[in-house]
């Protein structure tokens, strides 16, 4: 049965990973900025299911660990991608306020402001993967995963 660390550390790679590749077209800072947030957002994702349910015995899953979980993450997929492009537009409107602004505190505010949306834009994403990665590797252990609970 695969642990927390094994669970946080897959959910960071598949996190990134995946949340690198949604960037993929953006420029490398904007990409490294999410990759970031999705590495961070994996690996909370990837510890999440044993947060709602703790792992004390090995027959601990119920709706947390189940298919049905799988399949409504999944199904809210297109719904965390609208969230992220949400977050991915405000990052773009704090990044272009400053050439209007003379400030260098308003400036600085709106950069950091850019940088949570652009970071919190990744996590979404690699928060959902970073949950299907723990349903899945728990779907390969002797227990696997029930369909409802």
């Amino acid at each position: 049965m695969p642990n927390g660390k094994v669970h946080g550390s897959i959910g960071l790679l598949v996190g990134g990973g995946l949340a690198c590749y949604v960037a993929r077209f953006q420029e490398w800072d904007r990409r490294l900025l999410e990759t970031i947030g999705g590495a961070l957002g994996g690996y909370a994702g990837g510890r999440l299911p044993d947060l709602f349910e703790p792992a004390r015995t090995p027959c601990h899953r119920g709706f947390a660990h189940s298919g049905a979980a799988a399949a409504a993450i999944i199904g809210s997929y297109p719904e965390f991608g609208s969230l992220a492009d949400k977050c991915r537009c405000r990052a773009n409107h704090h990044e272009l306020g400053p050439s209007t602004v003379e400030d260098p505190l308003h400036k600085l505010g709106h950069h950091l402001v850019a940088l949570f949306w652009r970071l919190l834009a990744g996590f979404l994403s690699g928060l959902v993967n970073g949950y299907l990665s723990h349903l899945a590797l728990d779907a390969f252990t002797p227990k696997a995963l029930p369909l409802l609970a």
